[in-house]
């Protein structure tokens, strides 16, 4: 007597799913270890401490925080990776709002000099 399938085999359509091979490939890469850098600041204008976020880190001498500019951008013979938007989105999730050489707490944003 033949046994009956109760359930029939999941088919993969590539046009509206994501192949699976893919998707633990980029789960390996990019989610599944990470490494994180703690970073703290405090605020320009009433000296408030932020709370520690954790940027992406990889390569110490290939990730800096440039801010778009192209001199500390090259280091040596290789490029290095800018993590300006990273931490700009870490200390925005806490509330905080980092710029080039200032970073204001929640209480204070928006309120820096006018020159």
């Amino acid at each position: 007597m033949p046994v009956k399938e109760i359930m029939p085999p999941i088919k993969y359509r590539p046009d509206s799913e994501v192949d699976p091979i893919e998707e633990s490939v980029a789960y390996v890469t990019h989610q599944w270890f990470q490494l994180l850098m703690p970073v703290k600041s405090t605020c320009y204008r009433c000296k408030a401490e932020s709370p520690v976020v954790h940027v992406p880190w990889g390569d110490p001498m290939g990730e800096v925080l440039a801010f778009g500019n192209p001199r500390l951008l090259r280091r040596g013979n290789r490029k290095a990776h800018d993590i300006t938007k990273e931490t700009v989105a870490a200390f925005a999730a806490a509330g905080w709002k980092y710029q080039l050489r200032r970073a204001y707490c929640p209480t204070c944003k928006g309120l820096g000099s006018v020159p």
